[in-house]
This record gives structure tokens, sequence and C-alpha cells, in this order.
């Protein structure tokens, strides 16, 4: 790695310092290569991409594995909302919302095509009565309130831009 004071120009305002020789490696993570990974091929607006989830419980605490892809520069940091949900009425037992990776790469930090794997999702299911719960989500403007729409791969609309995970969470 070497540093350099350059002018608007791009020109060296002295010398440059070499501070550290590195190795990068490029090597692409997909969660899609395993085992527990569902596809799940759904868009949000013209931005956001999920590819595919891995959804695990231990015990009273669920943690979702989110594979996502931005599809072009975004200039708003959407939050990702999670719904809990009793399947048979609908009714919403628990929510969690926060920003991709817990904040600390908002989605208008994402290059275009290049995968985001966020596994920073816990869910406790402490205090909720037990029984099998669906897991929806969606992706929202904080500021706003905004949802993004939803479309699922063969270009559907999502009902309210909620996508329901294949996956259930049971607690005991």
């Amino acid at each position: 790695v070497t540093l350099a004071l350059v002018d608007g120009a791009g020109q060296p305002l002295g010398p440059s310092l070499a501070v550290k020789q590195a190795t990068v490696q490029l090597q692409t993570c997909n969660a899609d290569q395993s085992p527990e990974a569902v596809e799940a091929n759904v868009r949000f607006g013209d931005e956001i991409h999920l590819e595919n989830y891995i959804l695990t419980q231990e015990g009273r605490q669920a943690q979702l594995t989110l594979s996502w892809r931005g599809l072009r520069p975004m200039s708003t940091d959407y939050t990702i909302f999670v719904h809990v949900f009793d399947p048979i009425t609908g009714s919403i037992v628990l929510q969690a919302d926060a920003m991709p990776y817990q904040g600390w790469r908002p989605t208008t930090l994402w290059w275009p095509g290049d995968p985001q794997v966020d596994n920073n999702t816990v869910i406790s299911l402490d205090g909720v009565t037990p029984g099998r719960y669906g897991i929806a989500l969606g992706v929202y403007d904080a500021a706003t309130g905004n949802r993004l729409p939803a479309t699922d791969g063969q270009g559907r609309s999502i009902t309210d831009g909620r996508f329901v995970l294949e996956r259930t969470v049971e607690v005991k």
C-alpha cells in the first residue's frame, strides 16, 4: 500500500510513502453454495434483489442470513423489516427493523452486481407464545416510511412489498 498526497489534477505534491505490502485474493462469497439456502428471487423496486436466505434457529433465537445484490447505485440507505407472524391470523407478534449489516454497510455503499451476504439479523423469540410462526421481510425508506414494491421471479407483484419466507420458526 502506497500513500501519496495529490492535487485536484492527480499530480503528486511530494514524495509517496510505502506503508505496507499486501496480497489481495479475490473470492466470491455466495450463500447459495450452502445446502440450507432457500431461493428467494425477489426484487425490491429496481434497486435490490434478494437472491436467497438461510433461516436457522437455536432455542428461542433465530438467525436470518440474507443474500442480496444491488441492482443499481442507490441514493437511499434502506432499512429491512422482519415480521414474525401467526400464519393463521396474519397477526405480527414480533418485528425487527435494521439497516443491512446492522448499519455497517448501508445500501448507498453497495456496488451494483456485488453480492451482499448479511448474516447479522438475529431474532429473539423471548416472550413469544409457543407455536409455529411465519417470517416475512421487506425493504423501506426509514425517512419516509415508504416500502419498496416487491416482485417475484416471474415479475408478479407481492402484496404490500412483504415477502413471506417458505421456512418457519417454532417456539416451544
